[in-house]
């Protein structure tokens, strides 16, 4: 049995997809070290999306007062 999308390590590419940007920008930030953690399996980066989750929304920006 595999694992569901969610139990499974992601891909640099899926995870790039995700986010709207380039392979060689997820490569970037992996490299500065300010990109989704990730682990590395047989010398590739792997992705677990609940980080990319967690890690996306550290980066969420609240905007406005009071709610009328």
């Amino acid at each position: 049995m595999q694992p569901s999308p969610t139990e499974r390590l992601a891909w640099s590419s899926e995870i790039a997809e995700f986010l709207g940007v380039s392979t060689s920008t997820l490569d970037d930030w992996a490299y500065r070290k300010i990109g989704p953690p990730f682990f590395k399996v047989g010398g590739r980066r792997r992705y677990d999306m609940t980080e990319v989750r967690r890690w996306l929304d550290d980066k969420r920006v609240t905007t406005g007062g009071d709610a009328a």
